[in-house]
């Protein structure tokens, strides 16, 4: 393993007209993957870097204007095109490690998207919440379609009630629904005041073996009024 200080100028010009300098840790070895960042002189504009070496060790995977992606990748041959640009590296420590089996860097022109490996356990994690939270919906989806089934089969039951209420005339159909008062307050709703003057008008009556046409006509008018206060209530 050899270590050195690089500050050499990879141009056969005296001065460069690019210079690299690193943005973050300076101490560069093979395979490291850093940001970088080009200096240029006043009034000149950056070029194009994009899948490009730069001085026969970095090789420039992505470009924001002055701002590069870099690999440590030394070319091991001298058949690699070089870039073009003159080049300055400066503020660099690399250290050179060799890597088995070594591969020199050559490249298509094309686009490449480096992709971190996802682990094991992040892939076993996500799966369990995905299936934890498919089976919350599923479940959510299924109690929301039970309780609308359920109101929709109330109120079909509800205002059949209310229907055979409102049809109630004769004594035995105001005495039935007497006797079922308590199932239809289930499903009806009625003020309970004519409710309480109902039950007080059929129970001065309903004992006697027969009524009188007076007698009919007010348990009659207290249902009548009952009747007219009924609804269907809103539901389960």
């Amino acid at each position: 393993m050899k270590c050195f200080s690089v500050l050499i100028l990879f141009s056969s010009l005296a001065f460069a007209e690019l210079v690299i300098k690193p943005l973050e840790k300076s101490k560069i070895t093979t395979g490291d993957i850093i940001e970088v960042e080009v200096e240029t002189k006043p009034g000149e504009s950056i070029p194009s870097l994009e899948g490009e070496r730069l001085g026969n060790i970095l090789y420039v995977l992505e470009q924001d204007e002055k701002k590069l992606k870099v690999i440590v990748a030394p070319a091991k041959n001298n058949n690699i095109e070089v870039k073009s640009i003159d080049v300055r590296l400066q503020g660099f420590d690399f250290e050179y490690k060799q890597v088995n089996p070594h591969k020199d860097f050559l490249m298509e022109e094309k686009d490449y998207k480096l992709l971190t490996p996802v682990e094991p356990w992040k892939k076993i994690i996500v799966t369990f919440f995905l299936v934890v939270a498919g089976w919350f919906g599923v479940r959510f989806l299924v109690q929301k379609n039970r309780v609308r089934n359920e109101k929709r089969k109330f109120a079909i039951k509800a205002n059949e009630a209310l229907e055979i209420v409102k049809k109630a005339d004769s004594r035995q159909e105001i005495e039935a629904f007497f006797r079922k008062r308590k199932e239809y307050e289930t499903m009806l709703e009625w003020n309970e005041k004519s409710f309480s003057t109902f039950v007080y008008t059929l129970n001065s009556h309903q004992f006697k073996p027969a009524w009188s046409e007076a007698e009919e006509n007010e348990v009659k008018k207290a249902f009548m009024n009952l009747k007219k206060s009924m609804g269907v209530k809103s539901g389960i």
